[in-house]
């Protein structure tokens, strides 16, 4: 449990890993009532550098995030900043990832609102890691305020294979600058091995 907390950081904010070959998954996290701050780096990266079993039951409800990178990088980059970034590697599940009762204050400047990708990370022993699943998972009362500038809030959501692959991404009222975005926005992006994805208002 996180709670109560502001916290300024220069890199990752809330990073989830599962090092040094632990064998527990990593699973009912609560982060609320928080404000964060990053200087360069993502809000939330969960699954980077993760040996767990799984990852499950993480939620995120009632932040402000008050600064974001301004160093926007394409969602095909390795190093890409997000306010959300799920990358399940090393074959894990992750899984039943919620996010309610967020509100970005815009600097005018892009950054990718949510990266749904599992991804092979090589880090230390693992130079040929297979990526992971994501499933069931829900973005809910998101709200980007301030300035509109150039920012556009990308999701990006992207499967590596049939087995590695993204399914049930639930967005409940989720507006940018008061706009409601939904499945057709330009905003939205959806690749290969992507399905059951719900957008409502």
């Amino acid at each position: 449990m996180v709670r109560n907390c502001f916290f300024r950081t220069q890199d990752d904010y809330i990073a989830i890993k599962g090092l040094a070959e632990m064998t527990r998954p990593c699973e009912n996290i609560v982060v609320e009532d928080c404000e964060f701050w990053t200087d360069v780096a993502n809000i939330f990266r969960i699954g980077y550098e993760c040996e767990t079993a799984g990852m499950r039951n993480i939620t995120a409800r009632n932040i402000d995030v008050l600064h974001y990178s301004k160093d926007y990088r394409d969602p095909t980059h390795y190093w890409a900043n997000a306010i959300i970034w799920l990358q399940p590697n090393q074959n894990l599940l992750m899984e039943n990832c919620h996010f309610e009762k967020l509100r970005v204050r815009s600097s005018g400047e892009d950054i990718i609102m949510l990266m749904a990708k599992p991804m092979r990370c090589s880090y230390g022993p693992f130079k040929d890691p297979e990526p992971g699943t994501l499933r069931n998972c829900s973005f809910q009362d998101i709200a980007v305020h301030g300035e509109e500038g150039s920012f556009r809030g990308l999701i990006y959501m992207l499967g590596d294979s049939e087995q590695h692959n993204v399914s049930g991404m639930s967005f409940e009222r989720v507006t940018y600058f008061g706009q409601p975005v939904l499945q057709e926005s330009p905003c939205v992006e959806m690749g290969p091995f992507v399905s059951d994805v719900r957008f409502g208002q």
